[in-house]
């Protein structure tokens, strides 16, 4: 009797931690954040190396993208593990323009569609999509797991569902939320909307980004993304 007790207690104990995990977010949120607890002591990777707190590292938050770059501590903390040292490649940035807009290096992906590196909520930077066609910035259910996990997303952020029109004229559902902060060159904008995609879906950098622009234009010939933020 008393091994039949403990074992419904521990039973509870591991529904009740489970729960704790997902608790205040939406469901189909709630099932992506079971991570390892925070650890404390020295920060290591693979090898064996030691970190410090602040130290950038490449991050594995198991995004189908890669690894990301953070402060050593935030990545485990995060449920992350530690690759390696980060290097940052320095590159160079158009500088701000007489006339008041701001000029972003273009990146081409597969099939030449262009991207831009965007950091997120101030934790991590991605290469996003440039597509007028897209409601809101989208992002992955992995990726929006992470900034979850990160501490940077949390229950008060979600604002529902809501349906977007796909380019076949079919519809499709998607959790919608805010972005606290997005930083493109060197724009740094607030409260954006977000919606989610599928793990395997693109980062789309849409019109809850372009409309907060007085203007935007693709320069094809400089390879440069213009943002006139003058109102």
């Amino acid at each position: 009797m008393r091994r039949r007790s403990a074992f419904v207690i521990l039973c509870i104990g591991i529904a009740l931690s489970a729960c704790s995990r997902g608790a205040g977010y939406p469901a189909d949120v709630a099932p992506l954040l079971a991570v390892s607890p925070p650890r404390g002591g020295p920060l290591s990777d693979s090898a064996g190396t030691i970190y410090g707190d602040t130290d950038q590292v490449l991050c594995n938050l198991t995004l189908t993208r890669g690894a990301v770059e953070l402060p050593a501590r935030r990545c485990v903390n995060g449920g992350g593990t530690i690759e390696r040292e980060a290097f940052r490649r320095i590159s160079h940035q158009p500088d701000r323009a007489s006339s008041g807009t701001v000029e972003v290096l273009l990146r081409r992906q597969g099939g030449g569609t262009p991207s831009v590196p965007v950091k997120i909520n101030d934790s991590f930077t991605l290469d996003f999509l440039v597509d007028s066609a897209a409601a809101s910035v989208s992002m992955p259910a992995d990726v929006v797991a992470a900034l979850v996990r990160l501490g940077t997303l949390v229950p008060g952020d979600f604002r529902g569902s809501q349906d977007y029109r796909l380019a076949d004229g079919s519809t499709l559902p998607s959790q919608t939320f805010r972005i606290r902060s997005l930083k493109v060159g060197s724009i740094v904008l607030q409260d954006v909307t977000g919606s989610m995609a599928p793990v395997n879906g693109s980062l789309l950098l849409g019109q809850s980004f372009h409309s907060r622009f007085r203007s935007w234009s693709i320069d094809n010939g400089r390879q440069v993304l213009v943002l006139d933020d003058r109102w």
